[in-house]
């Protein structure tokens, strides 16, 4: 069986590659970018990157814009229908969404109400309606910095900002046609920048209680294909903070901890028989570079393979990893992404 990957250019698509080649797939990568970053991409994976997917192999979407453009395609893959994967993707109307479902979520506020009381209920977030990630949000403690504030207010959601935020804890699914397949869950064990930032180590769970949210969730959407639901709970319950409407940037542990998601993707994708999930809980996963460079620095001899598998390089060997940090390095775009989620 054949599998395309999109994106190929990007870090998750890479571990995704590399998890499919070490299973035995025939893998296709796929990338927009141009003819130069697809010859050194090239290099990297020891097979040609191509600039549009096969019509007739299996293709994981793997970003947002992909997905937006399997929608125009008749592409064989799984996604969700358009309406619910637009209502994930815009913060909020997924805030409306799920206040009218009866799932709780963070408080949301306009910028008038807030302004015309001249004090804050409480303290607060201001994120992008789209994206993901760290970029652009910014947290409001006091009224001075709110009345300070440069936005496009149509651009923005903003929302309550509930306490214990490292506890953020991740819910994992693979859906087909309305029913869960395959699900486990993650707790953050470290972030960067630690307020706000990327989760860079994290240990897999299994929390039926999130489990049980999640399914209601993107069954009430006719969920297809992958979904990550982020909550945090505080004194009335598991909150949801946001739905990532695709695989997720620490997509690497949903192999190494048993859950077979991304082979049972492809087997769903040719309607083959599914491959039983395993989850272990305990299984870690830790992003070195560049967040946590300083961990690397003092453990590189004693690293733990055997409970953690680490972004860019578990399931790449020497060769790959390092051609492909190579690529980073060189690549202005991540050099400038990289420096807006640490200094802005």
């Amino acid at each position: 069986m054949e599998v395309t990957v999109t994106d190929a250019h990007t870090r998750k698509a890479f571990d995704i590659i590399n998890i499919y080649k070490n299973k035995g797939y025939k893998v296709s990568p796929v990338s927009s970018k141009s003819f130069l970053h697809r010859a050194f991409l090239s290099l990297v994976y020891l097979s040609a990157v191509k600039k549009e997917p096969d019509a007739k192999s299996c293709v994981l979407p793997t970003e947002d814009q992909t997905i937006l453009h399997m929608f125009d395609k008749n592409c064989f893959c799984k996604i969700p229908p358009k309406e619910s994967f637009k209502t994930a993707i815009d913060k909020k109307s997924f805030s409306k969404f799920c206040e009218k479902e009866g799932f709780l979520t963070p408080k949301t506020f306009t910028l008038k109400e807030l302004l015309e009381k001249d004090e804050l209920p409480t303290a607060l977030i201001v994120k992008p309606k789209s994206g993901s990630g760290a970029l652009g949000i910014k947290f409001i403690d006091d009224i001075k910095e709110l009345k300070s504030l440069d936005i496009n207010e149509e651009e923005y959601i903003i929302q309550e900002r509930l306490k214990e935020t490292k506890k953020v804890e991740g819910a994992f699914f693979l859906f087909d046609n309305a029913k869960p397949v395959s699900f486990y869950s993650h707790k953050r064990l470290k972030t960067y920048p630690s307020r706000g930032g990327v989760s860079i180590y994290s240990v897999s769970t299994n929390n039926q209680e999130l489990k049980k949210i999640g399914e209601k969730l993107l069954s009430k959407l006719n969920w297809n294909g992958f979904a990550m639901i982020e909550f945090i709970k505080d004194e009335n319950g598991y909150k949801i903070i946001e739905l990532n409407p695709r695989v997720w940037g620490s997509i690497m542990l949903s192999e190494f901890c048993g859950s077979n998601m991304l082979e049972n993707y492809v087997l769903l994708c040719y309607e083959r028989d599914l491959k039983e999930a395993s989850v272990k809980t305990g299984k870690k996963i830790r992003w070195l570079i560049p967040w946590d460079i300083k961990y690397l620095l003092k453990n590189f001899y004693r690293l733990d393979t055997k409970d953690t598998c680490y972004i860019n390089f578990s399931y790449a060997g020497i060769y790959r990893g390092g051609l492909f940090l190579l690529y980073q390095v060189l690549n202005p775009l991540i050099i400038k992404k990289l420096f807006k989620k640490i200094f802005v």
